[in-house]
């Protein structure tokens, strides 16, 4: 999740387009590029959505900075929402789970490798090995297909 300068403009310029939040951390690490220091958040039908990377503890640190609210929507704000993780490397996926409602599609996970290391949330955050290895292998298809911003 790392970017260069002149995709952090692009992202900025991105998500305040499409009616997200970007913001900028101030780290104690002088050495850490100001543009790798983001969050970036959205309401969507009422909810925050929000991912970046950011401080944790007060240190500098790669973090998924992931703080993440179900999503009940309509069709369109969920491609869009799957649309947008895929641009910055996320891999959204649907599960169904014995107490998931009706509709399994509000029953979702989204899933980043950083800096090697998977990290996942959504409604359902408890992987499984095979999981975290699917996610992994869903994630290297999404980079190689998708250029860094």
């Amino acid at each position: 999740m790392a970017l260069r300068k002149e995709s952090a403009v692009k992202l900025n310029n991105k998500c305040q387009h499409n009616h997200w939040l970007i913001s900028w951390h101030d780290w104690e690490d002088k050495d850490a590029a100001p543009h790798q220091r983001w969050t970036a958040r959205a309401m969507i039908n009422g909810r925050e959505y929000a991912w970046g990377q950011g401080p944790k503890k007060g240190h500098a640190h790669d973090d998924a900075a992931v703080k993440v609210f179900n999503i009940l929507g309509e069709d369109d704000s969920i491609a869009q929402l799957k649309n947008w993780l895929a641009r910055f490397g996320w891999c959204l996926g649907w599960q169904t789970l014995p107490d998931a409602p009706s509709a399994a599609k509000l029953v979702w996970t989204a899933t980043a490798l950083v800096n090697g290391v998977p990290y996942g949330t959504g409604c359902s955050t408890f992987y499984t090995c095979a999981q975290e290895e699917a996610a992994k292998q869903a994630l290297d298809r999404l980079n190689s297909e998708y250029s860094e911003i």
